[in-house]
């Protein structure tokens, strides 16, 4: 879990690939499940229906899954809404966290049918894109306070992000 363009699609498909676990990313799995976009799934939700929209989702990938899997879930607000399922289903959660100016220059903006575009402004939007990152980031850590592991990726690559989870999954599976 973490909010957007922490690296949750990248970390978490090199992960599956180095534990051999199937990925799925939640966010393409919602606009399959709707055969939608994004966009227009969410249009006039507020966040706790468009929480209770992923949760859908995510049980009928629970459902779908194998035990071992990686899950790239995107930012949730509202915790008690993904609780039973967590539980239910022994989702072991992980957090990955990053510096805002990291997760900025990372941004990808995208069109209403959530295709990527290209952004020319991105520098000279930095400031205010930091700005709005750190308000998410702010707005997303009452409910993500829940998860125990926390992965700091520090501007560090995926690939190393992903070796540090793998260290701590094969950890846990020791205990």
């Amino acid at each position: 879990m973490g909010i957007t363009c922490v690296g949750k699609s990248t970390v978490g498909r090199l992960l599956g690939e180095r534990l051999g676990y199937r990925f799925f990313n939640l966010d393409l799995e919602i606009k399959d499940f709707f055969s939608n976009t994004l966009a227009n799934i969410y249009y006039d939700c507020n966040r706790l229906e468009i929480d209770k929209t992923k949760a859908l989702v995510l049980e009928d990938v629970l459902l779908r899954c194998e035990k071992d899997s990686v899950i790239a879930i995107s930012p949730i607000y509202y915790w008690e809404t993904y609780e039973r399922l967590l539980d239910e289903y022994e989702v072991f959660c992980i957090e990955l966290r990053d510096k805002a100016k990291h997760i900025a220059k990372r941004l990808v903006f995208t069109d209403e049918n959530d295709v990527a575009v290209p952004n020319d402004k991105r520098k000279r939007c930095y400031f205010r894109n930091l700005r709005s990152i750190k308000r998410i980031m702010d707005d997303y850590s009452y409910a993500h306070r829940y998860i125990e592991t926390k992965v700091d990726i520090d501007g560090r690559s995926a690939l190393e992000a992903a070796i540090e989870i793998e260290d701590i999954i094969q950890s846990k599976s020791t205990d």
